[in-house]
């Protein structure tokens, strides 16, 4: 790592992290169905609402070299290359895209408890084995099958 590393952000610990850069229509989608728009104060390029952190990722992408100084940062937190924007993070954990946040089920919140679960039904009993009889049964001298009759 450079020493321009520290000017990077590490994703939060806490709710979702979006990091995201300027006129991407995917970046906007994620933020809009997080529901983050406002600026958080005090900290220059991140914005979030209610535990979403949005990262403006314009200044580090600038240059080849800041860009190639980004991703290898993000390497750490992502496991895997990941080169494209949005990158979101939930509780530090990297989730991958707009795709990825879209296909994950939304968590329940306190206000809309998990519905219960209903009691499974009970198992019908198992069929238990019968005892064979003792006795067999002689077998019967099966009927011999008609011979072919020759064609002349």
């Amino acid at each position: 790592m450079s020493a321009a590393t520290p000017q990077f952000k590490k994703p939060t610990n806490t709710d979702y992290t979006i990091y995201s850069i300027s006129n991407c229509k995917y970046c906007v989608m994620a933020k809009e169905h997080l529901g983050s728009a406002t600026p958080v104060s005090g900290v220059s390029g991140v914005s979030g609402v209610s535990g979403v952190s949005v990262i403006n990722c314009d200044k580090f992408v600038g240059s080849c070299r800041e860009r190639d100084n980004f991703y290898n940062f993000m390497r750490q937190y992502t496991v895997i290359p990941y080169i494209h924007f949005p990158m979101i993070f939930k509780d530090g954990k990297f989730i991958g895209g707009l795709k990825e946040l879209l296909e994950k089920p939304p968590k329940p919140t306190k206000a809309t408890p998990k519905p219960p679960t209903p009691p499974k039904p009970p198992t019908p009993p198992k069929p238990t084995k019968q005892a064979k009889p003792t006795t067999q049964a002689k077998p019967t001298k099966a009927t011999p099958k008609p011979k072919p009759k020759k064609r002349i």
